[in-house]
């Protein structure tokens, strides 16, 4: 009797101290966070995700140059697509992994990013790719007898470092006035020519 009450005893005082190990999910790029394409072309990032505990299910994913936001980010080189949580219905179970490469074609990986088509050659774009997620009690999207999920975490959120460098460049379209000087000019030239012939 005294050994079960010194357990019981010693279990709810690190429950009361906070003892119990809170779970954490983790989030890597792959194969890796920088990527590279041409003015014009669409480019993403392949994912791994690993859980812990409960069921993940990612709720948002957004490619900022600075602090989370819950809205799309204004970038300079392109456009970002959600791909993971607008695209696929998924639902990372506890000590899973959930792992997948890019493939514009079929809406795969965490997120494509659609290259400005007069972005110049050089450029770059560098921010964080933020996934905000929920996590349940039992899986909500795949079984059918979990009719009362318990919610575990309300808007997690994990980031990692994240690059865009734009290939090659395109050639400036030059400005009217450009144009208009060039066109004076070689009218000059013309007439001289014919001055002297």
């Amino acid at each position: 009797m005294k050994i079960r009450s010194a357990l019981c005893g010693t279990i709810w005082a690190a429950v009361l101290a906070g003892g119990v190990a809170q779970a954490t999910p983790s989030l890597t790029l792959a194969p890796t966070a920088v990527i590279s394409g041409a003015p014009g072309s669409t480019v993403g990032w392949g994912f791994s995700l690993t859980n812990d505990v409960g069921y993940l299910v990612p709720s948002f994913v957004n490619f900022c140059e600075g602090a989370y936001k819950s809205t799309p980010c204004t970038l300079q080189q392109g456009t970002f697509t959600d791909l993971l949580a607008q695209f696929q219905l998924v639902a990372v179970g506890p000590g899973a992994q959930l792992d997948e490469t890019f493939s514009n074609a079929t809406q795969q990986g965490i997120g494509s990013f659609l290259i400005n088509a007069f972005a110049t050659g050089g450029a770059q774009e560098n921010g964080t790719i933020y996934l905000s997620y929920d996590r349940f009690s039992c899986d909500l999207l795949n079984d059918p007898a979990c009719t009362n999920p318990i919610q575990i975490t309300f808007s997690g959120l994990l980031s990692a470092d994240a690059q865009v460098n734009v290939l090659g460049g395109s050639s400036p379209v030059p400005e009217p006035t450009t144009l208009a000087s060039a066109g004076v000019g070689i009218l000059v030239l013309l007439a001289a020519s014919r001055r002297k012939g």
